[in-house]
């Protein structure tokens, strides 16, 4: 009967049936070709080199749909399209892309009742369309100007090696804080004046980036000031008798390993990220300091329902160096909201964060979230077997507004208020463009 009808159909359409036989092997099609189109800024082979289909291939559907991702995950096109053509034993891939326009203005401010930092500059995403960034960054803070230059190649043709240079030339005023007090009482004022460089040659361990390694070398030279130029600078460091730091010339050497990957989509931020770094001055190069510097951030975001955003962040850190100037900072614009900026100090530091960001807000133009918030963390001297560690924690709870105008270049205005609430309690204001991690 099934024999009967199928002949009948194909009688009917004028197109012969074969009737599948169960010793025939399912062959899969070779790739004949991939072709790239749209593309008018980017070059071809920094396309190609983020895939691992290649003509003669079997066609693979999970992995071409990998190497799509990986082209999306370079950040470089407005859209990403694929499409195919299927011919007997063949398949030719296809894929579309439209260019970003990637010379982007940077601007950012973060502030809080006794600091305000701001930078502007402005930077090449894509280089010479060979997906290498370079730029450039004015920053200021307590009225002291920084310069920041750096260039990115992400990947040497088809190699897996990679190459950040970094040169500063840093001007920062300091307030350090009298670490048991119950106030924000003063101890010290300072100025720093350095001129760095930093250079990470690096190779990604497999082929979506998703862990590296890297060497790290980053040569520097400091001077420092008495904060004497306002009245308040002066009477402070003349009643508790604060020293200039002592200058110095460092060479540092070390390792960044990195795992994990964390993506943004749509404004969402998903995924993890490991990021350890080893830093130390060796014996065999000239330096007027040795110490060494360690440590190890962790960020993880998930996005449990729908468009809401859970993120958190664990940071701890050590040096050797007996020296304010090396030591680890925490409080106010960027590690433990609630307290001002530098509050806390010391040879030794973890700090947590979490948020969770409800969207209040979502059209096409804007999306507003609420977060609240908690934030904790210490510094302490001595070794991390010491009781410190817990001693003295600054615990903060909070909320915040985020608004995020989609049209432009994914600016994130950020307002966040935090409650201290050990070890003593006061509250601060906090302002400033991008997510606080």
């Amino acid at each position: 009967m099934l024999s009967t009808a199928l002949a009948l159909s194909a009688l009917l359409n004028q197109a012969p049936v074969t009737l599948p036989s169960v010793d025939t092997p399912v062959t899969t099609p070779v790739v004949r070709q991939i072709v790239i189109q749209g593309n008018k800024r980017t070059r071809n082979s920094v396309i190609r080199n983020e895939l691992d289909t290649r003509p003669g291939d079997r066609f693979d559907p999970r992995r071409w749909a990998d190497d799509v991702q990986s082209v999306k995950d370079l950040n470089l096109f407005w859209t990403t399209e694929t499409t195919m053509t299927t011919r007997p034993g063949s398949v030719d891939l296809y894929l579309t892309v439209e260019d970003k326009w990637t010379l982007i203005p940077s601007f950012g401010f973060t502030s809080t009742p006794d600091v305000l930092e701001w930078y502007a500059g402005v930077y090449d995403a894509n280089l010479f369309g060979l997906n290498m960034e370079a730029g450039g960054v004015l920053y200021r803070k307590r009225g002291g100007n920084s310069y920041h230059l750096w260039y990115t190649n992400r990947r040497f043709g088809d190699t897996p090696i990679y190459l950040e240079l970094q040169a500063q030339r840093n001007h920062a005023l300091h307030i350090v804080y009298d670490q048991d007090a119950d106030t924000d009482r003063a101890t010290g004022y300072y100025e720093t004046f350095a001129d760095v460089l930093s250079m990470e040659l690096g190779r990604r361990l497999d082929d979506r980036g998703y862990t590296r390694i890297a060497i790290l070398y980053q040569p520097s030279v400091s001077e420092y000031e008495l904060w004497n130029h306002e009245e308040d600078g002066q009477v402070v460091n003349e009643t508790t008798g604060f020293e200039r730091p002592p200058a110095r010339f460092i060479q540092q050497l070390g390792l960044r390993f990195q795992w994990g990957v964390l993506n943004q989509e749509d404004y969402l931020f998903f995924g993890h990220r490991l990021d350890a770094v080893w830093l130390t001055v060796p014996s065999f190069l000239p330096s007027t300091r040795r110490y060494t510097r360690a440590s190890v951030q962790w960020k993880q975001l998930f996005r449990p329902l729908g468009r809401h955003n859970l993120g958190y962040r664990l940071f701890v850190g050590r040096t050797t160096s007996p020296w304010v100037t090396d030591l680890y900072s925490m409080g106010g614009l960027y590690e433990v909201r609630g307290f001002k900026d530098e509050r806390f100090i010391g040879q030794n530091v973890w700090y947590a964060n979490v948020e969770y960001r409800l969207p209040v807000v979502d059209n096409r133009w804007l999306l507003g979230q609420v977060v609240p918030f908690v934030d904790a963390g210490n510094t302490w001297n001595d070794t991390f077997a010491s009781g410190d560690a817990f001693r003295r924690i600054a615990l903060t709870a909070g909320g915040g507004i985020r608004l995020i105008v989609k049209p432009l270049i994914a600016t994130k205005l950020r307002v966040d208020y935090g409650w201290a609430l050990q070890p003593y309690r006061t509250g601060n204001l906090s302002l400033g463009i991008e997510q606080f991690f």
